[in-house]
């Protein structure tokens, strides 16, 4: 979690134990993510984005 786009430990902490685990966090919306402390609009829409992308093989 720490390696996406200005989530350092502390916000990577608060989301983990807000969403349970990764998958919590990568399935969470926009809104939702913002309920976290340190997450707002701006940062919840990058990691929504982020993990909206698909990978190319």
């Amino acid at each position: 979690m720490q390696g996406l786009l200005g989530i350092g430990y502390e916000r990577a902490v608060r989301l983990l134990h807000t969403f349970g685990c990764v998958e919590g966090v990568i399935s969470a919306s926009s809104e939702e993510l913002q309920v976290v402390e340190g997450i707002g609009k701006k940062i919840a829409d990058k990691i929504r984005w982020v993990v909206g992308e698909k990978i190319m093989p």
